[in-house]
């Protein structure tokens, strides 16, 4: 079943959809949580290349695969800038009373209101492309209650 299709499925079960691809270090943290996601959810989803080892991962650990064409580009120019950015959020001091946790979700609206970052034109389409999901998530979100996690998944994944 192609993605698009799947993704009616997913919004009307009690489902989560994880992706990250391209190595297993990018598929392991999601499986380390799978102990969890298996006791909250009904169905869980992975997404990926059709031939990546992120599928072979998937599968192994019975998740649900929804294969989507991709392809990876160089992002090596804009890693300086991006890590300047984050170290910027790991110098801030963590208060004692609510630590919370980083995630890639945590940087994005760092790197997102950045004007430095955003005049990149690889930043730039995908600062563009998250803004229009998330108006689509805050216009139309069928479940309210979901409505945050899916803003930070948009977030995970820009």
């Amino acid at each position: 079943m192609d993605a698009y299709n799947k993704m009616g499925d997913i919004m009307s079960e009690k489902s989560i959809l994880l992706t990250g691809g391209g190595t297993a270090g990018h598929v392991m943290p999601n499986i380390a949580l799978l102990p969890e996601l298996r006791k909250r959810f009904d169905v869980i989803y992975y997404m990926g290349r059709p031939q990546g080892v992120e599928r072979t991962i998937a599968e192994e650990n019975g998740l649900e695969y929804i294969p989507v064409r991709s392809r990876g580009f160089d992002r090596s120019h804009i890693l300086k800038n991006i890590s300047t950015c984050i170290r910027k959020i790991f110098d801030t001091e963590v208060p004692t009373d609510a630590p919370g946790i980083y995630s890639f979700d945590d940087y994005w609206p760092a790197i997102k209101s950045n004007g430095l970052l955003k005049s990149d034109v690889t930043i730039s389409r995908v600062v563009n492309a998250s803004q229009q999901l998330e108006d689509i998530i805050n216009r139309a979100f069928p479940k309210p209650a979901y409505k945050p996690l899916a803003i930070k998944i948009i977030y995970a994944l820009s």
